[in-house]
């Protein structure tokens, strides 16, 4: 019988060049904005598929309200959007102990968060949208 272990402290999330610390309950939530394939079938039940070549994706990152991250994120945004900067950057999530990979060479953030400010630490989701999210979902190796 073999066991994996996940460990959250392995993933490492890079904005910018720059390692995102303080992630939330649910660190990162990744997909792809439109299918990869889409197929139709004829009349008589022939079907034929198509590549769509859109590769773009969303990649939500989740931090707690304390995290140093938002400062980082803050500034990237508003210097997209009140400078007019043209702020695109690469991202890449990792988990170190597996071979999990999301990466992106051209990402902005959508827009700041929802930011709600309560009796307990809430939690700020970045919408990071990219021109091509590359994804390998590959798991955590088995050791015997």
């Amino acid at each position: 019988m073999s066991v994996q272990t996940y460990d959250p402290k392995d993933l490492a999330v890079t904005v910018d060049g720059r390692i995102l610390t303080g992630l939330g309950e649910e660190m990162i939530a990744a997909e792809r904005l439109n299918p990869q394939v889409e197929s139709v079938a004829g009349a008589q039940g022939d079907v034929a598929r198509a590549m769509t070549n859109d590769k773009r994706g969303s990649v939500t990152i989740q931090v707690l309200a304390t995290s140093p991250a938002n400062l980082i994120l803050s500034d990237i945004v508003n210097d997209d959007g009140v400078n007019g900067s043209n702020r695109i950057f690469p991202l890449l999530v990792k988990d170190n102990r597996g071979s999990d990979v999301l990466g992106a060479e051209d990402a902005w953030i959508e827009n700041p968060p929802r930011t709600v400010y309560s009796k307990t630490i809430e939690m700020r989701e970045w919408v990071i949208q990219c021109a091509q999210l590359d994804m390998v979902i590959g798991g955590i190796p088995t050791v015997a």
